[in-house]
C-alpha cells in the first residue's frame, strides 16, 4: 500500500510547500517583512511628489501654450512640430551630440591609456615622496643642509 505525497502531508500536519519569488523574499526578510513596506511608504511618496509630479506637470505644460496671467491653451504636439524645424534647436541638438560623444571618446581613450600604464610592467618613479617632503625643494632646508640647518628644531617658548 503506497501513500501519496498529498496524503502524507495531510497526515503529518505539514501543508503544501509554497514556492515562488515572494516566498523566498519573505523567508529572507523575516516574518515582519510587510512592516518594512509601511516604513518605506513615506519615502516613496516623498520621492514621487518631488520627481513624478514636476515631470508630469512639465509634460502637460509642453502640450499647452501658456503665457503669464492667461490660462493655458491646449495645443497638443504643435509645440514639438515647431521645435523640430527651429534652427536654434537643431543646432543645440547637434552641439549636444558633439559634446557628448567627444567627451565620452576622450574619457575612453584616457581611461584606456591609464589602465594600460597601470597594468604594464613598467616601473615608474613616483614623485609623491618628493612632493610630501617640503625640505627637498625649500631653499631654507635643502638636502645639503642649507640655511635651515642652523634653525632650532624645538620652538617651544
Amino acid at each position: 500500500m503506497s501513500i501519496s505525497t498529498a496524503e502524507l502531508g495531510a497526515k503529518s500536519g505539514v501543508g503544501p510547500r509554497r514556492e515562488g519569488p515572494l516566498v523566498g523574499l519573505a523567508r529572507m526578510l523575516g516574518p515582519d517583512y510587510r512592516m518594512g513596506f509601511l516604513f518605506i511608504l513615506p519615502t516613496v511618496l516623498l520621492v514621487l511628489s518631488l520627481v513624478a509630479y514636476p515631470f508630469c506637470y512639465a509634460i502637460y505644460l509642453s502640450l499647452t501654450r501658456k503665457y503669464v496671467g492667461v490660462p493655458p491653451v491646449f495645443v497638443g504636439f504643435d509645440n514639438y512640430v515647431k521645435l523640430t524645424f527651429d534652427g536654434f534647436f537643431q543646432r543645440a541638438v547637434v552641439n549636444s551630440f558633439i559634446f557628448t560623444f567627444g567627451s565620452v571618446g576622450v574619457k575612453l581613450v584616457l581611461g584606456m591609456v591609464m589602465a594600460l600604464v597601470l597594468t604594464s610592467g613598467i616601473r615608474l618613479r613616483h614623485p609623491l615622496p618628493e612632493l610630501l617632503d617640503g625640505r627637498a625643494s625649500h631653499p631654507m632646508g635643502g638636502a645639503d643642509g642649507g640655511l635651515g640647518a642652523e634653525l632650532p628644531l624645538d620652538l617651544r617658548l
